[in-house]
């Protein structure tokens, strides 16, 4: 359960955040603090983390689940620095930034639900 709420939160910060944080100098970093543990903890559950775009193989093997999600290490060195300098954004600023089609919950309740 705690491994599946830690992919769920890297997931989505990966797809809210990472283009966001491209530009930020406060996450250009060469080393973050729980980088290989990241990495390995997504490889354990089938996420494949990459040297860069151009790379054939993951950095640590996937577990036998593979999923089609694929990080390269720059992303997750991002995301580590994210949560190790304790940013985010709160559910309600992420429903104002992407409104639900209609007939579908708000972010903040799928963010919730993992």
């Amino acid at each position: 359960m705690r491994l599946r709420r830690f992919v769920c939160a890297l997931l989505l910060l990966a797809f809210l955040g990472a283009p966001l944080t491209a530009c930020s100098n406060a996450v250009k970093t060469s080393n973050a603090a729980g980088l290989d543990d990241s990495i390995e903890t997504l490889a354990g559950g089938g996420v494949a983390v990459m040297d860069d775009v151009t790379s054939t193989a993951p950095i640590v093997a996937i577990g036998p689940a593979a999923s089609a999600m694929r990080f390269t290490r720059w992303q997750v060195r991002n995301l580590v620095a994210e949560a190790n300098a304790h940013n985010g954004y709160l559910g309600s600023e992420l429903d104002a930034f992407v409104p639900a089609p209609a007939g579908a919950p708000p972010l903040s309740v799928l963010i919730g639900a993992c």
